[in-house]
This record gives C-alpha cells, structure tokens and sequence, in this order.
C-alpha cells in the first residue's frame, strides 16, 4: 500500500526565485493560474513585482523560451505558462518565478499521521513549534495551554501531538495505538515529510508526484534511506537512455539495492518486474479553502526553530526553550571560572541549512543578552580566542553590524575579543552580576563554512553566569 495524502496541511506560502527553477531551491513550480495569480497578490511590492501587473494563461504557447510554472517579467507581466520544456526562471531577461513553499506541519481531524502519510511528532518542542505554525488554523485557538504528558501511560490518548478544543496542545509519550479523534480530541499535529514512498500504483495514484530530476531523485533518496526496505549503501543510477517498457516511472528502488531515475513515456506501476517501489515527491495542498499570508518574499529575514539548530557546549549547559510567542531561546549557563591555565567555558549553535535545501543561509541576526554573571575575557560574535573551542574551530561569522545596543553597564565598541580589568568593560565583575543588557547584531557568513553558527567562549569567570542567544533569524541571498 502507498500512504494517503488527503487530511489538511498549513495553507501555502509563496517565494520568489531569481534564477535555476523553484525546484533547484526546494520549492515546487506552479502550474495552477488560479494558484499563480493568488501568489502574484501576496508577492506584490516585493521583488520588484509591481502593484499594477498584468495576469496572463499563456495555455498556448508551445515553444522554449520561457519559464515553467508561474514567472514574473520586468515589463509588469505574471505568466502561467503550461509547455513541457525545461528552462530556467531568468531565462531570455524574466525577472524570475513565483513558487510554493512546501509546508513543514500539517493537522489530521482522524485516523493517525501515518495513515495520511505524515510523521507524528515525539518531541515536545517540535510540537511547539508546530502549534505556533498552525495556530488559527483547523480550529486551534491563538490563547492554546501547552503541556507535555510525560507521565500518562494509559490508553485513552491520542498519539503524538495533539489538539484538544478545550484550548490545549498537548504531547504524549504513551504506547498504545489511538486515533487522533479518540475521546472527543480534535486532531494531532503533524510533520509533511517532502518525500515518501509508494510500493504499488503511482505516486499519483496515492496524491503525490512523480520525480522526473536525478537530482531530486538522489535528494530524496538520502532522506528516506534506511525506511520502505532503501539500504543505506544504495547505488544511484539516471536511465536516461532506456526508451522500453518494463520499467516504473520516474524514481525507483529495486531490492538490489538500486535507486534509479527513469525517462522513458509509458505509464508502468512502481511494482513492475518485481521493483519495490517508487520515491515520490510530497505535493503541496491547493488553495481553496483559505489561504495564509505568506513571510515577504526573498531577500527576507526567515526565523529560526528548535529543529534547525544543533547546540554545542564545554563547561556548560545549554538548555533550549520557547518564549512567549514560540521563538526559540538558547541559554548557556557557565559552569568553570577558567582564570589562568584552568579551563574556561564555552557554547553555541549550529544552524542548519533548513530552507532552501542546496543554498546556505548568507547572514545571520541574533540578540545576545547577558543575563547573569560576569567574566573578565570574552570571544564573541566568531572569535574563538576564549572558551576552550577546539583546534581550528570556524563557525562561519565574518561580519559584524550592530543594530541595537541596549547594554546598561560598560561601552562596546565593536570588539569580538577583550580581556582586561577596566569599568568600560560591560561584562566585568566590576559592573555587578545583574542582568547587564543584550545587543542585536547581524553577521554574514563565510558560506565555504559547512557548519556554521553562534559562538561564545569565556574566562575569568563567576560560575553560573548566564548568557542568551534569542530571536535569530537568517537570510538567504546573494
């Protein structure tokens, strides 16, 4: 059996993309004119997109020459075009192409995540983060109470991430198998996988998409091995001169331990001649009933959640949390004095990549509060002096731009690195162990950096200080 893509997911968001195509950048081309125009009206005055364009159906046009899906051309013009050929966004001077972003949670009113082809969610804080996503959607209040059932081991519950019209969200670890209407619940929270797997039919058959691009083929390949019988050690194969029969449509897997892209123009199973299966691409839900307004187009600030960042630390303990408005905060308590030969402490995040698959965010903006505590020496803002950070240690940040200072204590000017005795420095003991302000800065990033993100190394210092890194957001353009 394939998996069932019917229950409801959080209503579309739109970008803009300059240049390649909406799927070279992890989004997915629009073909609908109905959608084109509804994506036009949410885009406009960003990008360049003027207020008075013209819609146009291009359905006969039949040539290369222009994009795929739903462009934008300088002289004021929003095209849905409908041929088969394969250009880029920027092709003969289009300004680009507009493209739906796929949504990162959905919600089901029955049956389990699973049956529609999602992923229930285990983790308290994601299912935070999904609540904050879909809140005013599928009845879920914007006043909803949060609470993590660790201790409930009854039946009775649903399972996962659930929502309950008495205003909660609400996480279950139990073990036994529940519908997510169980007991008068509204439904659970859950997460859209991009791909999924189908071992009979098409993947149109179960509401997904076929993959036509090896590329994307591969991609989703690396996100579903080790699921549906893929091995981990799968060869990649692009059939691109095979024109018979025989053969599933699009990308396969085969038990030998093939993954395999196939162009050929006949309509096969995804179980022919004893394939396993076909990899299929999550689409997107269409907008007819109600549409969310999307974040502004690119070049754009996108914020950052729980799932995105991987915390490091030495000497200390990081806790993530939620504020109020379910933005992330990352609070490093200091656990060493680390004055002289003795070792220091240090912590920070890795941020992923998370938005647009094969880019790297470019820029980052971050508020860092120091909210207890002092130390004489700091490294901040990419330096690595202080803090015990290993050999070699780059986290990416070049740049440094302060846009808000509201220290209370001390002076900054700018310094990423400072270790001495004076009142001027806001972070000494000398200037109390009270909260002594934060700065909001922006940084860019090195993008030959694999891994990067935000650092902070310490010495001299009063055990149990407490720094914050909050609100941080990053941005992806050239």
């Amino acid at each position: 059996m394939g998996n069932r893509l019917s229950a409801q997911t959080n209503h579309p968001i739109y970008d803009f993309v300059t240049d390649n195509t909406c799927e070279y950048y992890g989004m997915q081309r629009i073909e609908d004119p109905a959608i084109c125009q509804h994506a036009a009206s949410q885009l406009v005055g960003t990008d360049s997109i003027q207020e008075a364009y013209t819609f146009y159906d291009r359905d006969t046009w039949t040539n290369t020459g222009r994009p795929n899906g739903c462009s934008y051309h300088k002289f004021g013009n929003i095209e849905q075009w409908h041929h088969e050929h394969e250009e880029t966004c920027d092709v003969n001077g289009f300004a680009g192409c507009l493209c739906v972003v796929p949504p990162k949670y959905g919600f089901v009113s029955d049956e389990s995540c699973e049956f529609y082809g999602m992923e229930r969610i285990e983790d308290p804080s994601v299912c935070q983060e999904a609540a904050s996503q879909l809140v005013g959607t599928h009845g879920i209040e914007k006043g909803y109470t949060f609470y993590d059932r660790d201790t409930w081991t009854n039946s009775g519950r649903p399972n996962g991430c659930s929502y309950h019209k008495f205003g909660n969200i609400e996480q279950w670890h139990h073990n036994h198998e529940e519908t997510c209407d169980v007991n008068g619940f509204a439904g659970c929270l859950c997460i859209v996988p991009r791909f999924s797997f189908v071992a009979d039919k098409s993947c149109e058959h179960y509401g997904m998409e076929r993959i036509e691009d090896p590329e994307v083929c591969q991609e989703a390949a690396s996100q579903i091995k080790g699921t549906n019988g893929v091995e981990e050690g799968y060869n990649f194969y692009d059939r691109d001169t095979w024109t018979n029969t025989g053969r599933p449509n699009g990308c396969s897997y085969h038990k030998f331990g093939n993954v395999e892209q196939w162009h050929h123009e006949y309509e096969e199973d995804c179980d022919v001649n004893g394939f396993a299966g076909c990899i299929c691409k999550v689409t997107s839900p269409s907008a007819d009933n109600g549409i969310k307004a999307p974040m502004r187009a690119t070049p754009r600030w996108i914020d950052v959640s729980f799932s995105d960042v991987h915390p490091f630390q030495t000497n200390a303990d990081v806790t993530l949390s939620q504020d109020s408005d379910g933005e992330l905060v990352v609070d490093g308590e200091l656990q060493v004095r680390g004055c002289g030969s003795g070792s220091s402490s240090s912590f920070g995040i890795i941020v992923d990549d998370f938005y647009y698959p094969k880019e790297r965010w470019t820029k980052i903006r971050y508020t860092i509060e120091f909210v207890s505590g002092a130390s004489s020496c700091y490294s901040l803002f990419g330096d690595t002096h202080y803090g015990d950070f290993a050999d070699g240690a780059d986290f990416g940040l070049t740049t440094l731009s302060v846009i808000d200072n509201e220290l209370t204590v001390g002076s900054f000017g700018g310094e990423k690195k400072l270790c001495n005795n004076e009142k001027s420095n806001f972070l000494h003991l000398i200037n109390g162990v009270g909260n002594k302000g934060f700065l909001r800065v922006e940084q860019s990033r090195d993008t030959s950096v694999q891994r990067a993100g935000i650092s902070s190394g310490f010495s001299c210092t009063s055990v149990g200080q407490i720094v914050r890194y909050k609100d941080i957001q990053v941005m992806y353009w050239r």
